[in-house]
């Protein structure tokens, strides 16, 4: 009987739709459609290091966020030359992506908007050594590094 049931109940529900752009067929949900508030909330994301070619033979260092909490990655880098380097904070972009030679995962962080603001803050109050002709984007990611490692 139940199985009677089930079957009036979605041919009710295939009456009352009436429309050609519903996402229900024969009064089931789409095989493929995902309803976003199904979708588990991760309670981590990871930090990760992306490396992409750089200047000559050193290769240039990005400290990225997967959160999945956004449709972008935060990230933030050094952008400029030697002595004259500043930090950029901004979201990785299609470009970045096929420009990545390698991505080193480097740890599980909290999945929170504070967490990451936490992190983008650093990178861009880390300070910079633009005395120093051989300060390069991956003495930076690692000083940030450590400088987050060793905060309460």
């Amino acid at each position: 009987m139940e199985n009677n049931e089930e079957s009036e109940h979605y041919e009710d529900s295939e009456d009352s739709e009436g429309s050609e752009d519903s996402d229900l067929s024969n009064g089931q949900p789409e095989e493929n459609y995902i309803y976003l508030d199904d979708l588990p909330t991760l309670a981590t994301c990871y930090l990760y290091v992306i490396i992409v070619p750089g200047d000559g033979e050193l290769k240039h260092w990005i400290l990225c966020i997967d959160a999945p909490t956004w449709t972008e990655k935060p990230m933030v880098h050094l952008v400029g030359s030697p002595t004259y380097y500043r930090v950029e904070a901004r979201f990785l972009t299609r470009n970045d992506e096929r420009r990545i030679i390698k991505r080193v995962n480097l740890c599980d962080i909290p999945n929170a908007q504070n967490v990451y603001d936490d992190i983008i803050d650093a990178g861009e109050w880390a300070e910079i050594d633009n005395q120093d002709p051989s300060y390069n984007s991956q003495i930076y990611i690692l000083e940030l590094l450590d400088d987050l490692e060793h905060r309460d």
